[in-house]
């Protein structure tokens, strides 16, 4: 999709500098594609700071953005990135500071504290707190950072209601603070890329499942193998890379499936496959608010997907436009595959309604939100006012 008003910015957009940790594959990564691709340029002039701008995606972000680099040293560290991005603030001169995802939000909002900065900042987190402590080597610290540090955004904007409770409930931050705006999914992107041919050859002939996520734990995997051994005559095809690829495998030739389940890596275009399937599977044990998932909708697939924490079941009414089963529950998962694969009705009924809830993700909604909140923010930091 086209920035709104073309490359040349009008006198009056206001500065907007959008931080991230990574232009590597993910779902945070997508989203802040789709914001610097669909903000209005009559009312911001975009410009992007990562972390590391290795990955993929570096070729998605549009020609009018300038990309600053803010080095891959000390990873883990919060000061040393927190002044590294004050020399890109200077330079940029922003209204306010939108940062997407949870090391670019710690990192922007030391900046603000530390270095007792005045420029607004906004944080956009695609995932909830709780999973973060609950992964984290060392989660008293990151628990301390968190309520220390997010106090101090101008706005929290949640990307689903789950996240916003895990605010509320794990972490004290008052609910006035955070505004719920879900992911934007780009329907026409996804529509036009979903007719191109697969990059890998599949046999379509076999009842094909398609998952799509990072090989990691977070992404349930190994659940969804135990499941799809309980399925016979089915193939799975899961794209994506991570660092559990062996164990997988692995898992794979325990169950006597590996002629049965494929690992192509990242595909650049995961929606000629969404397209082709019998059914998209979300296997995950928590989530934000899956991306992939609307992504998956929106090429009309039919979805079986877990019912984690959190995401999945604000997207999804069981029954109606895609099927929910516990999470880490093999069984549960093998029976609503057989159930999708052996009855066409069901699939075409859940394919039609699938892509119609998708519709209420689209784009041009979901960034219109942002866009008022960063007005919000801008225009109070203007007048000197709290927003």
């Amino acid at each position: 999709m086209a920035p709104s008003g073309g490359s040349r910015a009008p006198d009056s957009s206001r500065s907007l500098l959008v931080v991230t940790r990574a232009l590597s594959g993910g779902g945070v990564q997508r989203v802040t594609n789709t914001l610097l691709r669909c903000l209005s340029r009559e009312r911001f002039r975009p410009s992007l700071a990562v972390f590391d701008r290795a990955g993929p995606f570096p070729a998605d972000v549009p020609a009018d953005v300038p990309v600053h680099d803010l080095g891959r040293q000390d990873p883990h560290g919060i000061l040393g990135p927190a002044f590294r991005l004050r020399r890109v603030v200077h330079a940029t001169r922003p209204s306010v500071v939108l940062t997407l995802g949870r090391h670019a939000s710690l990192r922007g909002l030391a900046f603000v504290r530390v270095l007792s900065a005045r420029v607004p900042v906004v944080i956009s987190l695609q995932n909830p707190p709780a999973a973060s402590l609950r992964t984290s080597r060392h989660p008293r610290v990151l628990r301390l950072l968190y309520r220390r540090l997010y106090p101090h955004a101008r706005r929290i904007i949640a990307a689903s209601a789950g996240i916003k409770g895990d605010l509320e409930s794990q972490l004290g931050i008052p609910g006035d603070l955070i505004r719920v705006i879900h992911n934007p999914c780009e329907i026409e992107h996804v529509e036009r890329l979903a007719i191109e041919d697969p990059d890998v050859p599949v046999e379509w002939g076999i009842p094909t499942l398609v998952a799509a996520g990072r090989l990691t734990e977070q992404k349930g995997f190994a659940d969804l193998l135990r499941a799809v051994a309980r399925v016979p005559g089915c193939q799975l095809l899961i794209l994506g890379e991570g660092k559990d690829r062996p164990a997988l495998t692995g898992l794979a030739a325990e169950l006597g499936i590996s002629e049965r389940v494929v690992l192509p890596g990242f595909r650049p275009n995961p929606f000629a496959y969404m397209a082709r399937a019998r059914a998209f599977v979300l296997s995950s044990l928590w989530e934000g608010l899956p991306l992939v998932l609307l992504e998956a909708m929106a090429c009309g697939a039919p979805v079986v997907s877990t019912d984690c924490h959190s995401g999945p079941g604000e997207i999804i009414t069981h029954g109606i436009n895609g099927l929910l089963v516990p999470p880490a529950d093999p069984v549960a998962m093998a029976d609503a595959l057989t159930r999708v694969l052996t009855d066409p009705e069901l699939r075409a009924r859940l394919a039609l309604a699938a892509r119609q809830r998708a519709r209420d993700f689209a784009a041009p909604a979901m960034v219109a939100a942002y866009e008022e909140v960063l007005t919000e923010i801008a225009r109070a930091s203007e007048r000197g006012a709290a927003p």
